[in-house]
């Protein structure tokens, strides 16, 4: 019996499947003959419902050859807000657009934040 590859894939641009130590991105998995199972770890930073993909792409003939999953990622918690502008020099009595922005504990921005700021 052949050993299988899986390719792996996600919908999202910003989606990162690595393997467990996060260290190496991947794009296949290959599993022996006598091997049932396969792990990996998946990384975004962008909020939202990706999908990944698990697709055969060789060896043992599968009753189900790919399937997908929808994930949930969430935002980590509020860690600081961030002062953002376009620059570093001001001229007096000038206005400039300065943004705050809400970052969680991953150094994501965090797009979650209602109400009003003391």
């Amino acid at each position: 019996m052949p050993e299988t590859q899986l390719a792996l894939s996600t919908s999202a641009s910003s989606g990162v499947l690595s393997d467990l130590t996060g260290t190496s991105v991947i794009t296949h998995l290959t599993l022996a003959p006598d091997q049932h199972t396969a792990q990996f770890a998946y990384r975004d930073p962008v909020v939202g419902n990706p999908e990944l993909r698990l697709e055969r792409t060789q060896g043992e003939t599968l009753a189900i050859a790919s399937t997908t999953k929808s994930v949930t990622v969430l935002p980590a918690e509020l860690d600081h807000f961030a002062l953002v502008s376009d620059t570093t020099s001001l001229t007096a009595g000038e206005d400039y657009p300065i943004t705050i922005r809400a970052i969680d504990t991953k150094c994501n921005v965090k797009l979650d934040i209602q109400g009003e700021m003391p």
